[in-house]
Parts: structure tokens; sequence; C-alpha cells
């Protein structure tokens, strides 16, 4: 499962950065802040962080009780985790991280906030009380521009990401006219821009820029979206690139789809989700292409 190995792989190198350079004083167990949407609209992104932290942990733990020797950490420490909500917005990343900073039980590391808005908003607050966070999945640039000490990423940015995706759009003669579709999140408004700037520094001006927001129902027919699909059938858009999170995404594939508006739609990694198949549907899927983490091992269809 890859969100398993990322965790693994996070947890290995916080614990490395922590424990083995001597940062922070041996304790019993080390405990691991972890910080995600578990409730909101964006609930669902926060599912497959809870696998992968679990599982990740579980391994961990199993390595230091089998082990006959130490493991990484000098002490053979096991893992416990305190998860909080975040709900994936920058309002409740604000309770979220203060909540685990005044914890009795002290975090000594924080692995999460999938979202960028999130991810930004909490970051000043770790940082100022000496606390690392490892965002393992927000991509915005900004996260780590700013200039905290404590505040680092394990995935690709986003100016890597929209450089990609205007390579390869450009690299297609097929995409002669370009629409950039954004969730109005911090995240994707991000992106879109990014994109939109790439694209034309390669000579392309995009038809159209717009945003979309979550649906109010579950066929994806809130206002704006049927209005979008026919001003896209209208201005010939050859490939959408989606800027966002799955909730406004999925209804954008299927508003298209179901319109025959059949055309290729690309997006970045904040679009990733493992039931997207049986969300949109077999055919749609195939037209959909999606950054993988890192965005230099190319695209893949949804």
């Amino acid at each position: 499962m890859p969100l398993m190995g990322q965790f693994v792989r996070c947890l290995a190198i916080c614990l490395s950065c922590l424990f083995v350079q001597g940062a922070m004083p041996v304790r019993s167990q080390i405990v691991i802040g972890a910080p995600y949407p578990q409730t909101g609209a964006y609930q669902a992104m926060g599912g497959p962080v809870k696998i992968g932290i679990d599982l990740a942990v579980e391994e961990w733990n199993k390595r230091v009780i089998s082990s006959s020797r130490n493991t990484l950490l000098k002490d053979n420490q096991k893992l416990v985790v305190t998860p909080v909500d975040d709900k994936c917005e920058p309002s409740q990343a604000l309770v979220a991280a203060n909540d685990l900073v005044s914890l009795e039980k002290s975090i000594q590391v924080v692995i999460g906030h999938n979202c960028s808005g999130a991810a930004i908003e909490a970051a000043p607050i770790y940082d100022s009380h000496k606390l690392l966070m490892i965002s393992t999945f927000a991509t915005n640039p900004r996260l780590t521009d700013v200039g905290h000490k404590l505040v680092f990423r394990m995935v690709g940015r986003d100016d890597d990401q929209a450089d990609a995706a205007a390579s390869y759009i450009a690299s297609n003669r097929t995409f002669g006219t370009v629409a950039i579709v954004h969730d109005d999140q911090p995240y994707g408004r991000e992106l879109a821009s990014l994109v939109r700037r790439s694209l034309r520094n390669r000579g392309i001006t995009e038809a159209m820029f717009v945003e979309v927001h979550p649906p109010t129902d579950d066929e994806g027919d809130s206002a704006g979206y049927g209005n979008l699909v026919k001003e896209i059938a209208e201005k010939r858009i050859d490939v959408i690139y989606y800027a966002g999170y799955p909730s406004s995404g999925v209804a954008l594939r299927k508003k298209t789809w179901s319109g025959n508006v059949t055309v290729p739609m690309l997006s970045g990694d904040g679009f990733l989700t493992e039931d997207y198949v049986q969300l949109v549907g077999a055919e749609a899927a195939s037209q959909t292409f999606m950054a993988l983490f890192g965005f230099r091992g190319g695209w893949t269809p949804g």
C-alpha cells in the first residue's frame, strides 16, 4: 500500500531527526500528533491517512517487540498516536494545533495536515513551540517558503507539479484549448494559478479559468455545474485541468461525462481517491490523468 510506505518512511525520518540526533529527551514512548480530516466535507480524505498511520505504527511496534537488538531508536521506544480532527479547514487546523501543543501527554512530533490551507495555518504554532511538523501531503510552496525552521514536507511542491502539467499539455498537439478549473481552496487556487503561469510561459493562454464548489447533493447538481459544462462545450475545450480535492472534482468529471463532454481531464495529486473509478465510471476514469507523489513519474489514468 503506497500510503503505508509513505508513513513508514516519514516515521523513520522523524524519529531519526528527533532521537538519534538527540533533539529530544529520551522517553518510554514516542507520542505522535496526527491531525487529519475526520469529519466535515473532506472526511473521506482522512480515511486512508488513518489506515496508513495505524499500519505504520503497528509495523514499527512489532519490530520493537520482536527485535533482539535496538531498532533505529536508541532505547527501542514504542509509538503512540494522538489523532485530532482538522477537517481540512484552516480555522479548524488552528484549533487542532493548539489542542496538540496543550496536551498534558507531550507530543514529540506532528505528522499530518493533509490539506495545504490547514497545514499553512497550523505550521507557525508548531514552529513557535519548537515542535517538528512533517506533512506527507501538503504541496503548497508557501508551507516551507516562509522560513519555519521545524516544518517539512514529504511530497513535491505545487510549482514543480504545475510545470510538469504545463509541459505535458504543451507537448500534446490535441490540447488546443485549455480550461483550468479549481475548487477555491488554498491548495486548488494556488495550483491553478501556477499551472496558468507555467502554460503562459510556454505561450499558451487558457480559454477558461473558473472555480467550482462542492455539490450540495450526490448527483453534483449544485448551482454552476450545469452552466460550467455548457460553457466548456461551447468553447470547444480540448482538455480540462482540475486543481483541487475530490469533493468538487468527482462531481465535475461526472457532470462533464454525462453532458457528453468527454475530453481528457488532468489533475494534481490532491485529486487522488481510491474509489475514483467506482464514483465516476470506468470510461470517465480512463480519461482522467492524475499526478502521483513527486510528480516526476508522469501521469497515470484515474
